[in-house]
C-alpha cells in the first residue's frame, strides 16, 4: 500500500512524500474436517479423499490439499497412516496425520446348507453330496470341515451332519443339520398279468409273482385263489399278499372272466335288387338259418320298412339272431321297384339379343311323357344387373313318378343412349357466412327408369378466397353417362368486431388497472386472434402507459384498438423488516444495509446518513440514521443501534501436524512460532499444555494450544507425536469408497520393490469379471482404476493380487442410487 502526500504553495510549487506498507502472508493455512482415529473391519479402510478434509486460509481463497498415506501390518491387523498437508498459495503448509486401523472379529457365514429332513431307508445322504459353502468378510477361501454320526438300527435311523467353517484369522462358525429315516412303504409285487376276458372254453393264463422292498431283501408272498359263478360265465380270482419286516402289506389281485362274447352267425340269407312292381316279398318269405359257438337255441326276428310311393317304392328287410347270452348279429336286403323316364318340353324358343324397347312376353311352351298324361309346365323368369343385361326365361315339367325335365331361353338387352341432366347450374360468388344455394338437378334415361345421379363437390382455397365447385354425374345401368358443372366463389372481406373497448384513466403508480381480456367476433372466423402490446412512453413522473389490442381474422382483415394510461407517483418508500436494536458481528457492521420497499419502482436507493459509534465492552454500540429515496424523489428516514458483538474464537495458524516418529528418535521441540488472530480483538492471550499416554513404547505425546481474546471466546488446538516401532513395508491395496452409494469406486494397488505380479477383480461367485495385471510391476508407483472404467455394476466384488505367489485380497461394494 503506497500512500502519496503532495504539498503546493501559492507560487505553484511542489514537494511530494511517500509511505509503503508491505502485507505478506506468514500464517499456515487450517485443516478443517478431520477424521478422529478409528478402527475398522477389514476391506473397508479408508483414504484420505473419503474423509472430504478442507482448508481454511487467512489470506489466500484457494488452499492445495494434499493426501498420502502408509501402511504397515498384514492379513487380519492393518495400520494405515492418513497425512493430509495444505498448502497456501505462499508456501505456507500444515500437515496432520490420523491413524486407521482394520481388525477382523467377523466368523464366516455358511451358505447353501440343507434342510432337515426324513429319508427313505438307505437313502441317508452323506455330507459330500451337498455343496455348502462359506462367505467371510475378509477370507475368500474360508476353511470347511465336516462330521457326522449315526444312532438307532433297523426301521428308524438319525444321522447328524455338522459342518465347520474357518477363516485365517482364527473366526469359526457351526451349522448342524439332522436327517432320519423311516420305513412306511410296502412291499412292490411284480409278475401279476393283467385281467382278461376269455371265450368260454380257453386256459387260464400262467402267472408267477415275487415282491421286493425298499428296506427288506427277502419278502414273504402267498397266493390264494377262488371261482365266482356270473348270470352269463363265471369269473377265476387269483390273490397274492406281500408283507415286510416292518409289518407293512401290498396285495395284487388278477381276475380271468370267462363270457360268451361271439355273436352268431346268420345263413341262406337272399340278393336285393330290382322287381316287378306289384310283387314285393314279404319279411318271412325267405327260410333264414343261424348258427353260434356257444348257444344251441338261437332266436331270429325279422322286420321290414319301405319308403317310397307310388311308382317308386324302397322295402328293406331286416333279420336279426340272438343268442343265450344276448349276443346279436344283423343283416338287411333291399328290394326296389322304380320309374326313371324324363318328360320332353316343346316349343322352347332360341337365345336372342334385341334392344331395351323390343322387349316381348314369353312364348306357350307345352310338355309329353310315356307314361303320365296332362303334365303341367311351370315358367319362371329372372333378370340380372348391368349392361348390357340379360332375362333367363325357364320352362319345368315333372311326370307323375317326380321325374323332371327344363330348357332355358336367354334374352341379351342391349342400351348404347347416355341420360340427360336437367336444373340451374349458374357460377356465384358469395360471402363466407352466406348459405350455399341448394343443388337443383335430375336426369331422364331413354331405357333406366332409376338413372343414378352422383354429386360431387370439391373446396380449394388459397387462405382468403375458397372455391367450391359441384358436378353433377348420371349413369344409367348400362354405364352411359353425362355431367354439370357449377362453380362457387366464397370471399372473407369483413373485418372483427370487439365486444368491449377500454377507456383512457389516470392514476397513482399502486392503482395501475391489470390488463382487460378483450374478446372479438368474426362473421367467418370462429377463433379470432387478440395480439396484445404495452409500451412505457416517457420517463420520470409521471409516465403514460400505452395498450394496444389487435383482433385479426384468417384472411388477414384486421381491427385495432388502443388504451392511454397516466401514473403519478406521490408515495414515499418504507423500510421493510427493519428492527429498532440489531447485534451484529464486527465483520458484518461493514456489509449491513436494511432495505427498503417501493410502491412504484420496487426497491429504494437506501443511504447511511449519519452515523455515531458509542463505546462499550467487547465492541460497543452505532447509532446510524437511513434515507430511503425512490425515482420520482420521494423520501423516508429511519435510524436504528446497531451492538456489535464478538461470539467467534481466535483462529490458530502454524500449528504443526500430527506425526509418527520411531522408538529411539529424538521428540521435536515445541513450535515456538504458533500464532493466533481474532476478528474482533487485536491482543489474543496463548496458553500451551503437554501430555504424555505412557513412558514405553509405543505412546503418544499430545501439545494443546489454547487462545483467548478479548471477550472471552477460546479455541483450542492439539498435536499428537505417535512413537512407534519401526515396520517393514508392505503391499498396498484399496477401493474406496467402500461401500459406494454412488456407484463410483476407485481402486489403488502398490508394492514396495518391483515384483512380478498376478490378478484383478472377480465377482461374488470367484468369476473373473477384469484382469488387472499380468507381469512385472514397479516398486512404489501406485496403479490406480476407476469402477466407470472397469464397466462395475452393483454387487460385492473381491480385489485379488498375487505378489511373487503370495495372494492379497480386497472385498469391495458397489450400490447404485
Amino acid at each position: 500500500l503506497v500512500r502519496t502526500w503532495t504539498a503546493v504553495d501559492d507560487c505553484g510549487n511542489i514537494t511530494s512524500a511517500s509511505q509503503t506498507t508491505t502485507f505478506e502472508d506468514t500464517t499456515d493455512p487450517v485443516l478443517v474436517g478431520l477424521p478422529e482415529n478409528e478402527t475398522y473391519q477389514c476391506g473397508l479402510l479408508p483414504i484420505g479423499e473419503d474423509f472430504g478434509v478442507t482448508a481454511t486460509d487467512n489470506c489466500t481463497n484457494g488452499v492445495t490439499i494434499v493426501t498420502t498415506f502408509t501402511e504397515t501390518g498384514v492379513d487380519c491387523h492393518i495400520h494405515r497412516l492418513i497425512t493430509w498437508t495444505a498448502t497456501d498459495a505462499c508456501g505456507n503448509t500444515v500437515s496432520e496425520t490420523r491413524l486407521m486401523r482394520t481388525e477382523d472379529t467377523q466368523a464366516p457365514e455358511l451358505n447353501n446348507l440343507p434342510s432337515d429332513a426324513v429319508v427313505s431307508c438307505g437313502q441317508l445322504p452323506l455330507p459330500s453330496e451337498f455343496n455348502v459353502t462359506a462367505m467371510d468378510n475378509c477370507d475368500i477361501d474360508a476353511t470347511i470341515s465336516s462330521s457326522y454320526f449315526d444312532d438307532g438300527t433297523g426301521c428308524s435311523i438319525t444321522r447328524t451332519i455338522t459342518w465347520s467353517a474357518t477363516d485365517e484369522c482364527g473366526n469359526s462358525s457351526q451349522a448342524t443339520r439332522i436327517f432320519t429315516t423311516e420305513d412306511n412303504q410296502g412291499p412292490v409285487i411284480i409278475g401279476v398279468p393283467a385281467d382278461v376276458v376269455l371265450a368260454c372254453g380257453q386256459v387260464v393264463p400262467e402267472a408267477v409273482a415275487f415282491a421286493y422292498d425298499n428296506c427288506d431283501n427277502e419278502v414273504d408272498i402267498a397266493m390264494n385263489a377262488t371261482t365266482v359263478e356270473l348270470s352269463c360265465g363265471y369269473q377265476f380270482v387269483r390273490t397274492w399278499q406281500a408283507i415286510d419286516d416292518c409289518g407293512n402289506m401290498t396285495t395284487a389281485t388278477h381276475i380271468t372272466t370267462y363270457e360268451d362274447q361271439i355273436a352268431p352267425v346268420l345263413t341262406n340269407l337272399p340278393e336285393g335288387g330290382s322287381i316287378p312292381c306289384g310283387q314285393m316279398p314279404s319279411a318271412d318269405y325267405f327260410d333264414i338259418t343261424a348258427t353260434d359257438n356257444c348257444s344251441e337255441n338261437v332266436v331270429i326276428n325279422a322286420t321290414y320298412e319301405d319308403q317310397g310311393s307310388g311308382c317308386n317304392i324302397i322295402r328293406t328287410i331286416t333279420w336279426t339272431a340272438t343268442d343265450a347270452c344276448g349276443n346279436t348279429v344283423s343283416a338287411s336286403r333291399e328290394f326296389s321297384a322304380i320309374d326313371e323316364s324324363n318328360p320332353i318340353l316343346i316349343g322352347v324358343p332360341a337365345d336372342i339379343t334385341i334392344d331395351c324397347d323390343a322387349l316381348t312376353g314369353p312364348a306357350a311352351v307345352t310338355a309329353t311323357d310315356d307314361c303320365s298324361a296332362d303334365l303341367q309346365v311351370v315358367f319362371t323368369e329372372e333378370v340380372s344387373q348391368g349392361c348390357p343385361y340379360t332375362v333367363t326365361r325357364t320352362w319345368s315339367t315333372t311326370d307323375n313318378c317326380g321325374n323332371t325335365s327344363s330348357a332355358t331361353q336367354v334374352i341379351t338387352v342391349t342400351d348404347n343412349v347416355a341420360p340427360v341432366i336437367y336444373g340451374n347450374f349458374e357460377d356465384l360468388t358469395i360471402e363466407c357466412d352466406d348459405m350455399l344455394p341448394a343443388s337443383d338437378a335430375w336426369a331422364i334415361d331413354n331405357c333406366d327408369a332409376n338413372v343414378l345421379l352422383v354429386l360431387d363437390a370439391l373446396t380449394e382455397s388459397d387462405g382468403c378466397m375458397s372455391i367450391f365447385t359441384r358436378t353433377w354425374t348420371a349413369i344409367d345401368a348400362c354405364g352411359n353417362t353425362s355431367s354439370a358443372t357449377q362453380t362457387i366463389y366464397i370471399v372473407d372481406e369483413t373485418s372483427p368486431v370487439f365486444s368491449s373497448y377500454p377507456q383512457n384513466v389516470t392514476v397513482i403508480c399502486n392503482e395501475i388497472p391489470q390488463v382487460e381480456e378483450l374478446s372479438a367476433t368474426d362473421n367467418c372466423d370462429n377463433t379470432v386472434e387478440i395480439l396484445f402490446s404495452e409500451s412505457i412512453m416517457g420517463s420520470g413522473c409521471p409516465f403514460m402507459i400505452k395498450r394496444i389490442w389487435s383482433a385479426m381474422d384468417d384472411c388477414g382483415n384486421t381491427t385495432e384498438i388502443a388504451q392511454i394510461i397516466t401514473v403519478h407517483d406521490e408515495v414515499a418508500p418504507e423500510f421493510v423488516n427493519m428492527p429498532a436494536e440489531i447485534s451484529l458481528s464486527c465483520y458484518d457492521v461493514a456489509e449491513y444495509m436494511p432495505y427498503a420497499a417501493d410502491a412504484c419502482s420496487g426497491s429504494a436507493v437506501v443511504m447511511i446518513t449519519s452515523e455515531q459509534q458509542v463505546l462499550g465492552a467487547c465492541g460497543g454500540d452505532i447509532i446510524r440514521t437511513y434515507e430511503a429515496a425512490d425515482i420520482c424523489g420521494n423520501t423516508a428516514t429511519a435510524s436504528q443501534v446497531i451492538h456489535i458483538v464478538d461470539n467467534e474464537a481466535p483462529v490458530f495458524s502454524n500449528v504443526p501436524l500430527e506425526s509418527f516418529i520411531q522408538c529411539g528418535t529424538t521428540i521435536p521441540d515445541v513450535a515456538t512460532n504458533i500464532i493466533a488472530t481474532d476478528n474482533c480483538s487485536p491482543d489474543v492471550t496463548i496458553t500451551f499444555n503437554q501430555s504424555q499416554t505412557g513412558q514405553s513404547c509405543p505412546y503418544n505425546i499430545i501439545r494443546t494450544w489454547t487462545a483467548t481474546d478479548a471477550c472471552g471466546n477460546v479455541a483450542v488446538v492439539s498435536q499428537t507425536i505417535h512413537i512407534i516401532q519401526a515396520q517393514e513395508a508392505t503391499v498396498y491395496m484399496n477401493a474406496f469408497p467402500n461401500p459406494s452409494s454412488s456407484g463410483k469406486t476407485k481402486i489403488q494397488f502398490s508394492i514396495p520393490t518391483d515384483a512380478a505380479v498376478e490378478g484383478g477383480v472377480y465377482d461374488i461367485s470367484g468369476r473373473l469379471v477384469h484382469s488387472l495385471m499380468q507381469g512385472k510391476a514397479e516398486g512404489g508407483m501406485v496403479y490406480e482404476w476407476t469402477s466407470e472404467t472397469l464397466d462395475l455394476g452393483a454387487g460385492t466384488y473381491f480385489f485379488n493380487m498375487s505378489v511373487n505367489g503370495k495372494p492379497y485380497m480386497k472385498q469391495f461394494i458397489i450400490m447404485n442410487r
